[in-house]
């Protein structure tokens, strides 16, 4: 498994990796200058092929970037069971915002964002394993 870590602005780091599978876990240790050791691990989840979306759907989010709120405008051509998540540019599922049924038509949700810390995200909106929309939303604070 090819793998890169970066420390990021926050104070945490980033594990970017390559060649995991689904239910794989990784584990890091941390060593201090006295030579004590931490060891933290975590599963994760993998998207592993994505179908991409054929439906014509205009989607938008304002404002863009936020603090506070975030809109979701956009219309469906047929009734879906939408799931909308934030993810971390790594592709790490930071949060999901909804999982609903909703008819064809337009739509506008709205999600309180607040409490995510500043940066930049991947809003993926999905129904199953299609893809309807992906949109990059800033975050600030």
């Amino acid at each position: 498994m090819g793998y890169t870590i970066v420390n990021n602005s926050s104070g945490t780091w980033d594990f970017i990796g390559t060649g995991a599978t689904q239910g794989d876990k990784i584990t890091a240790t941390a060593t201090d200058i006295k030579g004590n050791t931490s060891e933290f691990s975590a599963n994760f989840e993998m998207i592993v092929g994505v179908e991409e979306n054929n439906e014509s759907n205009d989607f938008s989010v304002f404002p863009n970037p936020t603090s506070d709120i975030l809109h979701l405008d956009f219309t469906t051509d047929q009734e879906r069971e939408v799931n909308v998540s934030l993810y971390a540019l790594t592709g790490q599922r930071i949060m999901q915002l909804d999982n609903l049924h909703l008819p064809a038509g337009h739509h506008i949700l709205n999600y309180n964002v607040s409490s995510i810390a500043k940066g930049m995200y991947l809003l993926k909106i999905e129904d199953g394993n299609l893809v309807i929309g992906r949109i990059k939303i800033m975050l600030s604070k």
